[in-house]
């Protein structure tokens, strides 16, 4: 055979020797790559497995691996996966974490056109907000969900949509828009037939006769809703149907049915799910023995309450720590894999010189530096990919940072009067109507008092606007250190102060008065040395259980200018 011929052959014989080599580590990566997302979806199955037997930290742990196991490879979470992350996140009241999966999972199925998904999540992310008493981002997304669903004709969330809306406008006291809501959700939710949707609707009908103090008409819904729940085996809707209804009980004067009512909750409720609707058990137990005049029982209920408190407290830091953990562990194990993978690559090559060297020479000496050669480049391509998302998760990781603390910033704004430190009127309204609440419920008393300054317009007009300024900070703190824990000392407006005072009736919020007035008729107020005496003109009013906010407030401005007028 000539030489030409014979090299031409050994060239033909070292591609395919190179074909085939190539083709067998194509063939690994692709079973490797095939197999995970089996692996993703077997772990979402098992977490959602766990939630159907209510073990839902376990069935957290199952989604989280999950989401671990696509991220290592680069691949995007599935939109279910994170959603059914987030739900669990939620009812376990660990709601950074749940607030985290469901916005991703929006997006996500926003994205990829998975119109049920994406409903779902923005339901639930409005859910999220509602439990933390962001009540108009909780609008927005319940909202958002309510148009999806009817462009979708999802019928069950325009439901379930139309009755969350319903809710937040309780929380926000917009009654009428609120049972305006409701009545729509329900009228449908008998019309539809599915239990859960009805349960949810009769409950939260109750929930806004509540609210409005009305117990005889709420308890009928709360026991229908129960009655659904009792039938469905929903453990956690189970729970809270029964506080409910021995609330509604209580409040109707019936404690020896509450205490039957309650005692059924705690032996429904587990030692370890559920843990924020526990903690209303426990909270309910203690009013109801208190009521019955059982201090000792009602102390033991109030210690389980604060004690679960410290231990979804101590949970939560738990929990994080041991995610950055698994996080960290699961970032090595990829590594070490990846470098494992490799030496086994490495190793096939070395062991297929040795046993062709000695016919394949010249061939053998190609291969080994072409498949080095794409080892390296291979391995260079890694790097810089993983250099690239490393860098890209650091400028996320920097923006989502510099995000919250611009968020954060906001709501203190929203919240706080920049002059005083005192919380503005705003954050006044929405701590009357919790202590309103707390009232129509246990119907201890509430007093709230309305503050006027006098002489403050002859400061301003006198010193300037920076003496008026000066004077409302030192008002402020003097009337701040002057009051309890438990009360609250707001800004209404210009030099108008408002206080809440619990537990307080019309005698103690009385004396309370003259004790603020007479310190800061005393109080040697001054700007730039010179003198700046101002009084302090108060008007009373106590909540009732047959009263509205706006009467409480009106009553109180009311009495605060006649004294203010007597005072000219």
């Amino acid at each position: 055979m000539p030489r030409s011929a014979a090299a031409t052959a050994l060239l033909l014989v070292g591609a395919a020797c190179l074909c085939l080599a190539l083709a067998a580590a194509a063939d690994k990566d692709g079973a490797a790559a095939a197999e995970l997302p089996k692996r993703v979806a077997d772990l979402h199955r098992s977490g959602k497995a766990l939630w159907q037997q209510q073990k839902l930290r376990l069935a957290l742990d199952s989604f989280r691996q999950a989401l671990d196991l696509s991220a290592s490879n680069g691949e995007p979470a599935p939109a279910e996966l994170l959603r059914d992350a987030g739900n669990v996140a939620m009812y376990l009241a660990d709601y950074s974490a749940a607030l985290s999966f469901l916005l991703r999972g929006l997006e996500s199925a926003e994205s990829h056109g998975q119109d049920l998904v994406a409903i779902e999540c923005s339901y639930l992310v409005g859910y999220v907000h509602r439990d933390q008493n962001s009540y108009p981002p909780a609008r927005r997304y319940f909202a958002k969900a309510l148009a999806m669903a009817e462009a979708a004709g999802d019928t069950r969330h325009v439901i379930l949509a139309l009755n969350e809306l319903g809710n937040v406008a309780i929380l926000e006291g917009r009654y009428a828009e609120a049972l305006s809501h409701k009545q729509k959700a329900l009228a449908q939710a008998r019309a539809f037939g599915e239990d859960y949707v009805l349960s949810a609707c009769l409950h939260d009908m109750g929930i806004y006769y509540t609210f409005r103090g009305e117990h005889g008409r709420a308890l009928p819904f709360y026991r229908e809703a129960l009655a659904i729940d009792l039938r469905r085996g929903g453990k956690r809707d189970i729970i809270i149907s029964l506080t409910n209804v021995a609330a509604c009980l209580s409040g109707l004067g019936s404690q020896g049915e509450a205490l039957k009512a309650i005692e059924r909750a705690l032996a429904t409720a587990g030692a370890d799910e559920f843990p924020k609707d526990i903690q209303m058990v426990y909270i309910q137990a203690a009013d109801i023995h208190e009521q019955m005049g059982n201090f000792r029982q009602a102390h033991a209920y109030l210690r389980k309450y604060k004690t679960l408190n410290e231990e979804i407290f101590t949970r939560e830091q738990t929990e994080k720590i041991a995610e950055m953990q698994e996080r960290y562990e699961s970032v090595k194990r990829q590594k070490e894999n990846e470098l494992l993978r490799r030496d086994n690559q490495i190793q096939a090559l070395s062991l297929e010189k040795q046993v062709n060297l000695r016919n394949f020479v010249v061939v053998l000496a190609l291969l080994v530096l072409l498949s080095a050669g794409l080892v390296y480049w291979r391995y260079r391509e890694k790097a810089r990919a993983n250099a690239r998302l490393e860098a890209a998760n650091l400028e996320i990781h920097s923006r989502k940072k510099e995000l919250e603390e611009a968020y954060g910033k906001m709501e203190a704004l929203a919240r706080e009067d920049a002059l005083t430190g005192l919380p503005n009127r705003r954050v006044a309204l929405e701590a009357l109507e919790r202590e309103a609440q707390r009232c129509r419920r246990s119907g201890r008393p509430l007093a709230v008092l309305m503050g006027d300054l006098d002489g403050f317009k002859a400061i301003n007009d006198g010193f300037g606007h920076d003496a008026g300024d000066s004077v409302l900070k030192a008002v402020s703190a003097l009337l701040r250190a002057s009051l309890r824990s438990q009360d609250t000392l707001a800004r209404w407006g210009g030099d108008e102060f408002i206080i809440l005072l619990p537990e307080t009736d019309r005698r103690g919020a009385e004396t309370i008065c003259v004790t603020l007035k007479n310190k800061v008729q005393g109080h040697a107020f001054e700007f730039q040395g010179r003198p700046a005496a101002v009084g302090l003109s108060i008007g009373l009013s106590v909540f009732a259980r047959d009263r509205t906010v706006d009467e409480c407030l009106r009553e109180a401005d009311a009495e605060m200018y006649r004294r203010k007028k007597g005072r000219s």
